[in-house]
């Protein structure tokens, strides 16, 4: 019984994001042109859909095309995490010939830094992907000198002031080396 009011509330939820000018989310869906299948336009249809095609309590309706309508050919059950990064606003890079949200890249024991230092690295400092992830942050001073210019909005280009400390405190910006690596 938990299951059916379950789905009934995902049905109407994807019809309301759908459907409705007046919800906050509708810009996101409706308002991009996602709309849902004829097929799905009574709740039985939507839930027998549901059933046959692996529902779960712990799982969550998710279109494989972002940018797709809610119909069977394009929709599944998947956990949380698989959801959240198959949104149209996830970053997506290729390292290593694989491609993977940046948030995955992240988990990836190659990946020496966090997600947010990664995607300040590759997407505001422009730095080749494979550098950004393998460089800790504990040696961001080398990347500082290898890449000294941030590109900003417009096409503009700024340069880091000489004046900023490296990560490990130890930086020599006369010489442009790191203090505890100099013999």
């Amino acid at each position: 019984m938990a299951a059916h009011r379950r789905i009934q509330s995902i049905f109407s939820s994807m019809h309301t994001r759908c459907e409705n000018r007046s919800r906050r989310c509708f810009p996101n869906y409706g308002g991009k042109g996602v709309r849902v299948c004829a097929e799905w336009s009574r709740v039985g249809a939507f839930e027998a859909w549901a059933i046959a095609n692996g529902y779960r309590d712990d799982l969550v309706l998710d279109r494989i095309d972002p940018n797709g309508d809610y119909c069977p050919a394009n929709c599944r059950w998947v956990t949380r995490q698989v959801s959240n990064e198959n949104r149209s606003n996830v970053h997506w890079i290729t390292a290593f010939g694989e491609t993977k949200t940046v948030k995955a890249w992240a988990r990836d024991p190659r990946c020496a830094v966090k997600e947010l230092c990664l995607v300040r690295r590759v997407f505001v400092q422009q730095i080749p992907v494979e550098i950004a992830m393998s460089v800790p942050g504990s040696e961001y001073h080398r990347l500082n000198a290898e890449y000294p210019a941030i590109k900003i909005a417009q096409g503009k280009t700024i340069t880091r002031p000489e004046h900023k400390p490296c990560i490990c405190g130890a930086y020599d910006h006369k010489n442009g080396a790191c203090l505890k690596t100099v013999a």
